[in-house]
């Protein structure tokens, strides 16, 4: 099952947002490259989405790149000045792809030195020499393309994601667990170490995502929160400011500005 999550919403100002698609052998494991730019003053708010993302800074005379891990709860950011970042978005489970090592770190933006020591200057320096975003995807895709052949994920978590995705996060542990073949204690190892979040977290978020992709036009909310496996509308409504930071109804309005 595909998983194109919603990330961002703005809140206030006019960024210069773009997305462009990894090389076709990197499809499974990175969901997009993104550029953003701003100037002046914006507000931005990050929504959970299970991905780990690694941002490189390319308004900084020196190169610099971070590594942000699953949110499990919206963040609102406000830029005072200009800002110009590239990232690239992992799809759940597959940072370790470039990073060598799982993404503990959750809601902040970490160095990527942690995990890359010297690698991670000259990757960053190489980021910020590319005259364009095609030169800079093609830097980022020859890096990981050589990586994907050196690293194998566990399967047992490739199959409890799967199925997490195909439920739309409504499957239950204890079915999560019997479906990877692992016990749910070894479950929730896994995902520790691979998504930076319990089963349970990225269960949630995967059925917040699945809601935010139906808000539009005049949504049903009953039915809906019966289908999304909520135990009502207002527990829908509820887990919904949770994670987004306003109500279903208020978010209605803010649809054209996701990301």
């Amino acid at each position: 099952m595909s998983f194109e999550p919603h990330s961002v919403v703005v809140l206030a100002g006019r960024p210069a947002w773009s997305n462009t698609p990894p090389h076709p052998a990197l499809a499974a494991q990175v969901s997009t490259y993104w550029t953003i730019r701003v100037e002046g003053a914006h507000t931005i708010r990050a929504l959970p989405d299970g991905c780990t993302d690694v941002a490189f800074d390319l308004a900084s005379a020196t190169p610099r790149a971070f590594v942000t891990g699953p949110q499990a709860a919206a963040q609102t950011f406000t830029i005072a000045g200009g800002a110009a970042l590239f990232g690239v978005r992992f799809r759940p489970g597959c940072a370790a792809l470039l990073l060598g090592a799982p993404t503990r770190e959750a809601d902040r933006w970490v160095p990527l030195e942690r995990w890359l020591a010297g690698e991670a200057t000259t990757l960053a320096s190489a980021v910020a020499r590319a005259g364009c975003t095609a030169e800079r995807v093609a830097v980022i895709d020859e890096v990981l393309v050589q990586r994907l052949a050196a690293r194998v994920s566990d399967p047992r978590l490739g199959r409890a994601v799967a199925r997490v995705f195909a439920s739309g996060g409504t499957t239950k542990i204890e079915a999560l667990a019997r479906a990877a073949g692992a016990s749910e204690r070894t479950l929730g190892r896994l995902f520790a170490a691979g998504l930076g979040l319990s089963p349970k977290r990225f269960s949630r978020v995967v059925r917040f995502q699945a809601l935010l992709r139906r808000i539009v036009g005049a949504p049903d909310w009953t039915r809906f929160a019966a289908e999304a496996g909520y135990s009502d509308q207002a527990h829908m409504s509820r887990e919904f400011k949770q994670l987004f930071g306003c109500t279903p109804c208020e978010a209605l309005g803010l649809v054209d500005n996701m990301r």
